[in-house]
């Protein structure tokens, strides 16, 4: 499954394991940031079921808005944000920082739930190279892969300059 597909599962059964007459809310962030149900709410199958079809979104999370949102539908009341992400983007966390800041000040706990693929196992890198193109050039990597089923890998290539960049290569 996808790392999404793994997030919102967990979120279910998070929201499963829930005591009778708990208050949640669902905050989705992908491109946009989005309340389905606007209000925390004491129904917790009607919140499950906000997370029926949540499609996979091209643009970056806007972490610190979507944490503004939580604080904005906690208020005053104590509780907890639960944060599923696979921590994708170098500027996601240390751009949410100052909100991170008011949302545990005001009381608040956050619990990370970082959701991350499975290593790579079973692969053989064949070829790594650049070559050179438009705007400087491209890295190439060919992996050979004995699995059943073909996946994207994460792979961590270092540069002439020292630079370390990740790369992800579709394995047959």
């Amino acid at each position: 499954s996808t790392l999404l597909q793994r997030a919102l599962g967990e979120a279910r059964g998070l929201l499963a394991g829930q005591p009778p007459g708990a208050e949640a809310a669902v905050v989705l962030c992908g491109s946009t940031v989005e309340v389905p149900r606007g209000e925390l709410s004491d129904d917790l199958g009607g919140v499950v079921a906000t997370l029926g079809d949540v499609p996979p979104s091209l643009g970056a999370c806007d972490l610190s808005a979507a944490l503004l949102e939580a604080r904005r539908l906690l208020g005053t009341r104590p509780g907890a944000v639960h944060v599923f992400s696979d921590e994708a983007g170098p500027t996601m966390i240390p751009s949410a920082q100052d909100e991170l800041g008011r949302l545990v000040g005001a009381g608040h706990a956050l619990v990370p739930h970082p959701i991350h693929a499975e290593p790579p196992r079973n692969l053989l890198p064949v070829y790594a190279g650049w070559e050179e193109g438009l705007e400087g050039g491209r890295v190439v990597v060919r992996v050979r892969g004995w699995g059943p089923v073909s996946r994207e890998a994460a792979c961590e290539v270092d540069l002439p300059d020292g630079e370390r960049i990740r790369v992800f290569v579709e394995v047959p």
